[in-house]
């Protein structure tokens, strides 16, 4: 084993490698000394000096996510996982000393998580490339855990240093907190509030793209009733990008599945609960010519469309309908490796659940606890079930020893096979008790096989629907994202922007978001007074393109800078803005040095 673990460790010299030996990762030699000290775990050191990988630490299987996670996200290493890829029994099958098979399986580092545990649900987890050829440089990223992938495009509405000044995402302190995101995130879903994100750190330059996120953001803000149902509704469907991409990536577990086949129910739940308001809506309206255009907004009805509608749907339902079909709903059993599958989806899985439902009080058990006390003469002798040792005889020492002197039971002893030796206890195998434990190892081996057939099969199934469920995932995080301007909108008395492509920015009454936000939280009122509101007109003559602003320190001019060049980012991500009135043209560039 020492070879096998020192090859894989070749492979792999700049990562910590974990060893998986039996239940147990462990690490060895170097590795170990540096995980006891990161992890604080114990360090065991052999007794021979001369022992190759001397020194040795580990945990629980288990335990390997937080483990894992402490190694990567807190002290920035990189993991190698070695996985056993076969059994013992099949490892035994080439031959009696041959070792079990370990591979690498999965390199883990910062950028490549894709575990909920080790991620924050509402944001990216972004794996940059930065390339550079003579004079030119490229730079991508991709969020692996999702599968977004994106490139620096030619142009962007505001810079690096903007991005800063203006606190867009985080605050100058590196928070989330005081921020415009926590300002105007109201999202329910993990994909509405990453995707809320995306839009204010790209804002759109295209008017039309623009008017009709508005006209969705309007029709939930006019229709409130509809908005808190559709809210409900959204609270309860999963991260379906997630979900898609650990199945994609082979590291989803039968939870992942589950989470799929429930979020295409509640997606066809919210299709109809919008659908039956619009026709109830619709209904009342008075035969006027120009009925018929008053229905669904384009980008909301684009997204029912992308719910319910595409060609693969019958196959997207028929899928969800298979999982359910075939995955208990007990969430803790399915984030297990075997005892997941419904009693009754396969007769071949019963068969052999049935033969390790066994109880080991049962009356098979006391048979052979009869059988074998009168075989060697002993009242003492006890058939004992351990889960990972099976079946075995246990006899006390004393008794052991008595049994030895008697010519009759010694002669018994001898056809047994002692495999334990314990301070109180000897403990004995028979061939017969040896063939219990063979058809209890190779049920526990099959239930396994098939139940990992069954999780396969249901995977491929959805993959095939890959690309239409991540349309799926992307209109509801975009529902989700038009609710969240119209809930932010009525709670905090927001205003639809006028759009144009003049070079005017009239605003009036308008208000900074954040300390308005930060006003309201820290007071019991619900009153909108918490920010006093003033106006900004700049445009081509006469009122003038340039304003000078000057005062004393701390007499609010960087909190009308930002609150201004806030109220641009936010009409062009397709948001409301806090004003009375605000018509802005539309901005090609957003420049900003605001540092206190």
């Amino acid at each position: 084993m020492v070879a096998q673990y020192l090859a894989r460790k070749r492979e792999y010299p700049d990562c910590m490698l974990l060893f998986q030996v039996g239940d147990f990762y462990e690490f060895f030699g170097d590795d170990a000394r540096r995980a006891a000290h990161l992890l604080n775990l114990a360090l065991t050191r052999k007794t021979k000096k001369t022992q190759v990988l001397n020194e040795m630490c580990g945990f629980p299987l288990g335990s390997v996510d937080s483990f894992v996670e402490k190694l990567v996200m807190h002290h920035g290493v990189k993991v190698a996982i070695c996985n056993q890829v076969e059994s013992a029994s099949s490892a035994k099958k080439r031959g009696y000393n041959t070792l079990v098979d370990r591979q690498v399986v999965r390199i883990v580092t910062p950028g490549s998580l894709v575990e909920d545990t080790m991620l924050t649900p509402k944001e990216n987890n972004y794996l940059a490339s930065l390339f550079y050829d003579e004079d030119k440089w490229g730079l991508a990223w991709a969020d692996l855990s999702t599968g977004d992938v994106g490139d620096l495009g030619l142009r962007r509405l505001h810079s690096s240093c903007a991005w800063r000044g203006l606190e867009l995402a985080k605050s100058l302190g590196g928070s989330k907190v005081s921020s415009l995101l926590q300002a105007i995130d109201s999202t329910t879903t993990p994909g509405g509030s990453r995707l809320l994100a995306a839009h204010l750190a790209s804002p759109l330059m295209h008017l039309e793209l623009l008017e009709r996120r508005l006209d969705a953001v309007s029709y939930f803000y006019r229709q409130e009733q509809l908005l808190q149902r559709t809210r409900r509704q959204l609270s309860e469907v999963f991260d379906l990008e997630r979900n898609l991409q650990r199945l994609s990536i082979g590291v989803g577990t039968p939870k992942d599945l589950k989470n799929v086949a429930s979020t295409i129910e509640e997606a066809r739940q919210l299709v109809e609960l919008v659908k039956s308001h619009e026709r109830l809506r619709h209904s009342q309206l008075p035969d006027l010519p120009g009925k018929e255009a008053l229905g669904l907004p384009p980008l909301l009805r684009d997204c029912c469309n992308s719910l319910v509608a595409n060609e693969q749907y019958e196959n997207i339902a028929k899928a969800a309908e298979k999982i359910h079909a075939a995955l208990k709903d007990d969430y803790a059993s399915l984030n297990s490796k075997s005892g997941f599958v419904r009693a009754g989806y396969s007769s071949e899985l019963d068969k052999w659940q049935a033969v390790l439902r066994h109880d080991p009080k049962s009356t098979e058990k006391q048979q052979l606890q009869t059988k074998y006390r009168e075989l060697l003469g002993s009242t003492r002798l006890r058939v004992v079930f351990q889960a990972e040792k099976g079946y075995f005889l246990d006899l006390p020492h004393e008794e052991n020893a008595k049994l030895l002197k008697n010519e009759d039971s010694r002669h018994e002893l001898e056809k047994l096979t002692l495999f334990q030796s314990l301070k109180n206890s000897v403990r004995y195998r028979s061939e017969e008790l040896r063939q219990m434990n063979r058809e209890l190892t190779e049920a526990a081996v099959e239930v396994e096989r098939v139940e990992n057939d069954i999780f396969s099969k249901l995977r491929d199934r959805v993959l095939l629907v890959r690309d239409e469920l991540q349309a799926m995932a992307s209109a509801i995080s975009q529902i989700d994202v038009v609710c969240s301007h119209a809930q932010v909108a009525l709670d905090r008395n927001f205003t639809r922007p006028l759009l144009d492509g003049s070079c005017e920015l009239h605003i009036e009454d308008g208000r900074h978001a954040v300390v308005e936000a930060a006003h309201l939280r820290g007071s019991n009122s619900k009153g909108m007074r918490a920010f006093v509101p003033n106006s900004l007109h700049l445009a081509a003559k006469p009122v003038g393109s340039c304003w000078l602003l000057t005062g004393p320190n701390m007499g609010g001019k960087s909190t009308f800078l930002r609150q201004n060049a806030h109220l641009v980012v936010l009409a062009q991500m397709g948001s409301f803005v806090p004003a009375k009135f605000a018509r802005v043209g539309l901005v090609d560039k957003l420049f900003c040095r605001v540092i206190g």
